[in-house]
């Protein structure tokens, strides 16, 4: 099975139309990031303790649906995240890959067993490609589309994973039926009382019958809980689930991507390398070389001179640039494409700049990992 790694920066974002990343975030984001002291810690503890990860592919609710709705799909909670870190001041960028989860923690997550119709429905109906891995019909393991933050935090630069998450679940009262009073011959009997049935329909159910049965399930029911286990929550008698939460003490900072070495085919990153530090360009590219197969393609672009010289002379586009890039423009080795296929030659990678997007001075590099 090939596989795709595709990381962005926001300025890519804009014109692709990825949900959140185009427009200003809601009063409710903005005041949420301050009230988290702008911290990208509490951030990410924030949307990982309260949002709930649907199994579904892409971009559902958006940033403001999922923070709302406390649910959202792995790329509702980075663009969330995104949003609350634009507002702390930082300049993060999406990540979009594949993660790879166990038997154990796909049913942990989706709240099924883990036979392969259980698994494979669930996350083939949420629109996933990937693959299932299975043995005597249990799923062992699986490879799904998943998106994340990337975010630079004095020089280094930090992944955030916030929709990999572990869940509490509760099954409830086994005994509920006993609770209720409930007997499934007896309450069809009740409703079917005076009923009339056709080949494929039925009219005329009692509904007094159904309402007297259903008030005095809802007594019982009541009468137990104070009887047996008066603090009670929802979940203690019908089940329910809530997200492991991550001490607000514990930092968790990673600097490489969740992936072995030598996992990825093709490796395309876009406008990723042109907003980090010469520092932070290296731990970058390294970690790409690493995840990368041998005979992979990487694709990537920088700027190149004809960008540079735009900076420098176009005042329009230096006013836009924070210091810290004003000042990486005038290095003009920094944007050089050349310098960049060295960097790549020292790292097994034949590389090959093609100019694209020349009205802006982008240029593509194409490099294959030697085998």
């Amino acid at each position: 099975m090939k596989k795709l790694l595709l990381t962005f920066a926001s300025t890519v974002l804009l014109a692709s139309g990825f949900a959140g990343s185009a427009k200003a975030a809601a009063p409710e984001i903005v005041e949420l990031a301050r009230a988290l002291s702008n911290n990208p810690d509490q951030i990410y503890q924030y949307v990982y303790n309260n949002i709930q990860t649907l199994p579904q592919y892409g971009s559902l609710k958006g940033p403001l649906g999922a923070l709302l709705d406390g649910k959202g799909t792995s790329y509702d909670q980075a663009e969330l995240m995104f949003q609350l870190l634009q507002q702390a001041g930082y300049s993060p960028s999406f990540q979009f890959g594949q993660v790879d989860l166990t038997g154990a923690q796909l049913s942990n997550w989706l709240g099924t067993d883990t036979s392969f119709n259980s698994i494979a429905v669930t996350t083939g109906s949420g629109g996933f490609s990937g693959t299932i891995n299975t043995s005597g019909g249990t799923v062992t393991d699986a490879t799904l589309g998943w998106a994340w933050i990337a975010v630079p935090i004095n020089g280094t630069t930090y992944i955030f994973d916030p929709s990999t998450k572990v869940y509490n679940r509760s099954t409830g009262l086994s005994t509920l039926a006993t609770a209720l009073g409930y007997s499934q011959s007896t309450f069809l009997s009740h409703a079917q009382s005076g009923a009339t049935f056709g080949t494929a329909s039925v009219s005329g159910l009692n509904r007094t019958n159904i309402r007297n049965d259903m008030t005095t399930y809802a007594n019982n029911l009541v009468n137990y809980i104070k009887t047996n286990n008066p603090t009670a929550k929802t979940s203690d008698i019908i089940g329910g689930v809530s997200i492991q939460q991550i001490p607000s003490t514990t930092i968790l900072r990673q600097t490489t991507l969740p992936y072995a070495s030598g996992e990825f085919d093709l490796i395309i990153s876009i406008s990723i390398l042109t907003h980090l530090s010469e520092h932070s360009q290296e731990l970058l590219l390294s970690e790409l070389f690493r995840t990368a197969r041998p005979g992979a393609v990487l694709l990537l672009t920088v700027h190149g001179e004809r960008a540079m010289e735009r900076v420098i002379n176009e005042p329009k586009i230096w006013e836009m640039l924070a210091p810290r890039e004003r000042k990486i423009a005038m290095v003009s080795d920094c944007w050089s494409t050349r310098r960049f296929a060295i960097k790549l030659a020292k790292n097994r990678m034949r590389a090959k700049a093609s100019k694209v997007m020349t009205a802006i001075g982008m240029v593509t590099i194409a490099a294959r990992l030697l085998n």
